[in-house]
């Protein structure tokens, strides 16, 4: 609902309806799916061997991505300074997350520390904008939650779902495709979807 009240000029009618409050929803998913795939990438191993030709690549590629994330948080600055322009602001975290979407599918199994560096940059550019914003709660560390603020934020709950995905895991190891169906459908029921993606099992909240 936040999200979906800063979608809106302060100073413009807000008419509530249904299908804007989906639409809303579906943009936070892409918020949060672009905010995960930034900490899958950071877990990755780092690899300090890769080939001349292609570091330099990768140098020049983290470069441009370094200037682009500047130029994206002086955007969001200039919006915030236009009498709190919170529309125009969403549009420039958007602007974020397919920059963050292209750099991340360019990347293999392991990473170079040329990699993580501009990756833990745009972690802490959604931070910041996050201060601003107000979109997702944030933990003691100072963590954003994302799926597990989508349920209230309580670990127990996340800790729940992790260990019942599992459990599915284990089922689908074993070749227990019966079971395996029957956790993802009652997750489904209870509102939590799972997609198997190369990366592992993610899930988010159904809206």
């Amino acid at each position: 609902m936040r999200f979906y009240l800063l979608s809106t000029h302060y100073r413009s009618p807000l008419d509530f309806d249904d299908d804007k409050l989906t639409a809303a929803w579906r943009g936070l998913e892409r918020i949060k799916t672009s905010i995960s795939l930034l900490f899958e990438a950071l877990a990755k191993p780092v690899n300090e061997k890769a080939e001349p030709l292609i570091a330099d690549v990768v140098i020049k590629e983290n470069e441009t991505f370094e200037m682009r994330l500047e130029n994206i948080k002086a955007c969001f600055e200039a919006a915030m300074d236009d009498d709190f322009n919170t529309a125009l602001a969403i549009g420039i975290i958007f602007d974020l997350v397919r920059e963050v979407n292209t750099v991340v599918q360019r990347l293999g199994e392991t990473v170079s520390a040329a990699d993580r560096r501009v990756l833990q940059k745009a972690v802490e550019l959604f931070r910041i904008f996050n201060e601003v914003m107000g979109i997702f709660k944030i933990d003691s560390s100072g963590m954003m939650l994302l799926d597990g603020s989508a349920i209230g934020g309580s670990d127990l709950a996340e800790g729940l779902i992790e260990l019942i995905i599992e459990m599915r895991q284990e089922a689908r190891k074993k070749k227990d495709w019966g079971t395996a169906d029957r956790i993802r459908d009652g997750l489904k029921e209870l509102g939590i979807i799972l997609e198997d993606t190369p990366q592992g099992v993610r899930w988010k909240k159904q809206g």
